[in-house]
């Protein structure tokens, strides 16, 4: 019931544009998720927040002399043991060179594929 009261509170308390704002930087917990019945045995391990401290953070790293954005994926087995699994992001401000826009319609013998 309480999930549901914040997903309908969401549009007076979220974050406007959360994807490039300045204040989804840094860890975040998970407190709740509903879908980790649908993960596979492995990723249930990395989703399943009733039975270990997940987190999620966010933050800017340099490499090869470019600011990058990061997203960690960090499972807390105990004090001393974590598993993170770390990505490059590609927002408006952190762009990868690799996501670019489609210059056609991507579309490809009338289907877009």
């Amino acid at each position: 019931q309480l999930v549901l009261q914040l997903e309908e509170a969401q549009p007076k308390f979220g974050i406007d544009q959360p994807a490039i704002a300045p204040q989804v930087k840094g860890r975040w917990r998970l407190l709740h998720t509903n879908n980790a019945d649908t993960a596979s045995p492995i990723q249930r391990k990395a989703v399943d927040a009733s039975k270990y401290n997940i987190y999620q953070d966010i933050f800017v790293k340099n490499i090869d002399n470019v600011d990058r954005l990061i997203v960690s994926q960090v499972v807390k087995f105990g004090d001393s043991v974590q598993l993170a699994v770390d990505a490059l992001a590609s927002t408006a401000e952190y762009p990868l060179e690799e996501l670019t826009k489609r210059e056609g319609t991507g579309k490809v013998l009338g289907l877009n594929i």
